[in-house]
């Protein structure tokens, strides 16, 4: 599935009903260029999930955990951009994988082999200077359902 979102606001838009879908263990697979949006689509999600604290990118501390205000579910926002593949196994790894909370990572290309069964991949590119296209792919049965409701949402 593609959107294409005119500014920054409207991928914090699309961003907010992808969170509104969200459940404790889903993954969001975010890849993308430097400057893409991808965190700006972290900021989305994060609002839907009512977090406590506006995330910013998590490139130096590699994992931010950010909690709900209303005791929902928790964000868990990584940045890969530093790592290498090697590297990346290391990071906590089974954590991320927990029903807890929902993950989303930036950077997520590099530890594609890495991913769990409910990952959904989204890839976010520049279309002009505000404009993106936001390509949302299945990668397993999670992904496709939160797509086909997202078709019909958005």
């Amino acid at each position: 599935m593609v959107r294409e979102t005119k500014n920054e606001a409207e991928t914090l838009a699309l961003a907010q009903a992808v969170g509104r879908l969200m459940k404790p263990g889903d993954w969001i697979a975010l890849m993308g260029e430097l400057g893409s949006g991808k965190t700006v689509f972290v900021k989305g999600l994060a609002a839907a999930l009512h977090v406590e604290d506006t995330p910013t990118s998590p490139t130096f501390a590699i994992v931010q955990t950010h909690r709900s205000k209303k005791g929902a579910v928790t964000l868990r926002h990584v940045d890969l951009y530093r790592l290498t593949p090697v590297e990346i196994p290391a990071l906590e790894w089974e954590e991320l994988h927990e029903d807890s909370g929902v993950t989303a990572v930036e950077w997520a290309e590099k530890g594609q082999f890495l991913w769990p069964s409910q990952a959904m991949p989204v890839r976010i590119s520049h279309q002009g200077q505000d404009a993106r296209r936001v390509e949302f792919f299945v990668y397993g049965s999670r992904s496709e359902e939160i797509i086909k409701t997202l078709k019909r949402l958005t």
